[in-house]
């Protein structure tokens, strides 16, 4: 099968959408299928040598015309009308991965999203949880984004002696002045509890003085952004793992590279994260804090909820990069997949 990929955003860039098109490229590669992938993000000469299929960015009307032409299924990694038209002349088979939300929950449809909604219902749409699948009154096939299972294990070597780890923008949806006014709580209970927060982003500045504030400053560490194996590493130190966001989160690769790791999560339970977590974790309403403070005692404190880890392997099964590729690929030849 001849797979056209869209992926506007792509390596050099770093983002889940770029991470998500890697895995899948890479797993079709591996499938034995030919796969040419087309992009937005400029990259050096040479740059895409590394890639075992072809990668072409910025590319013209015509040359999207030919390519669209000479594919049998045409993938969009998120929706985009603007390379959409090609199939109006051509005929092929169209697959959207639905990544976001088109109309978030409670916010009415813009013209733009009520015109996607409309074309959608010519293509075959797969949504990563099943919450972003509630936003479509047509079927959809729910497959859950894969993570770096090569990269994302548990490390021998390193020993779990901290307890809460946050991955992530430090923006204000993600949460983190949320959970460190639940380690405040904590600490108002004669519970003292460390976090290292990873990740930079607009609120910094205020959380470092939130913590001061709160009188937290000492067992709260900020690590700046990590990636790779040095990530890992991190997870591994870690107990619990905590994404706190305020809103409704369409998926979260990071609770899984937690999970593989050994952690056990701690999420907001409005969104796809609960997809991500599964059952190796707990959940809190989103916004909560005194729900958060609770559920974060509970994790740490009961040592039943340990336990939770042994639920990961089958879990993770389910996400490994190839065999998300794989039932992707039954999409795509147009099967009914597989799986959850």
């Amino acid at each position: 099968m001849k797979i056209l990929i869209l992926s506007i955003p792509f390596p050099p860039s770093i983002g889940g959408t770029e991470s998500v098109s890697t895995a899948l490229a890479e797993g079709f590669v591996r499938a034995g299928h030919e796969v040419c992938l087309i992009s937005e993000t400029p990259a050096d000469p040479g740059y895409d040598e590394q890639f075992p299929y072809r990668v072409r960015r910025n590319i013209g009307k015509l040359a999207l015309l030919r390519e669209v032409a000479c594919s049998d299924v045409f993938l969009h990694n998120s929706i985009s009308l603007r390379y959409a038209w090609p199939l109006l002349l051509c005929r092929r088979r169209w697959v959207v991965a639905h990544h976001t939300w088109l109309v978030e929950p409670g916010h009415k449809p813009s013209w733009i999203a009520r015109l996607k909604l409309l074309i959608l219902r010519r293509a075959t749409s797969i949504c990563i949880s099943k919450s972003i699948a509630s936003q479509f009154k047509f079927p959809v096939v729910v497959i859950g984004n894969p993570y770096n299972d090569s990269l994302f294990r548990p490390i021998a070597e390193e020993t779990r002696l901290n307890d809460l780890l946050f991955v992530g923008n430090l923006g204000r949806v993600k949460g983190v002045d949320l959970l460190l006014r639940a380690m405040h709580m904590l600490r108002e209970q004669n519970l003292s509890v460390t976090l290292t927060i990873v990740g930079e982003g607009p609120e910094e500045q205020s959380l470092k003085a939130l913590c001061e504030e709160l009188g937290i400053a000492s067992v709260v560490r900020f690590a700046g952004v990590k990636r790779g194996e040095s990530l890992a590493r991190e997870y591994n130190r870690h107990r619990v793992f905590v994404a706190p966001s305020r809103w409704m989160e369409p998926f979260g690769v990071v609770a899984l590279e937690a999970i593989a790791c050994g952690c056990i999560v701690v999420g907001s339970q409005g969104g796809g994260l609960v997809d991500a977590i599964g059952p190796v974790g707990l959940t809190f309403p989103n916004g909560n804090v005194e729900s958060l403070a609770e559920t974060l005692r509970v994790a740490l404190q009961d040592s039943s909820y340990q336990s939770l880890r042994a639920f990961a392997p089958d879990h993770l099964k389910l996400h490994k990069a190839q065999n998300v590729a794989n039932r992707y690929l039954e999409v795509l030849s147009g099967m009914s997949p597989t799986g959850e």
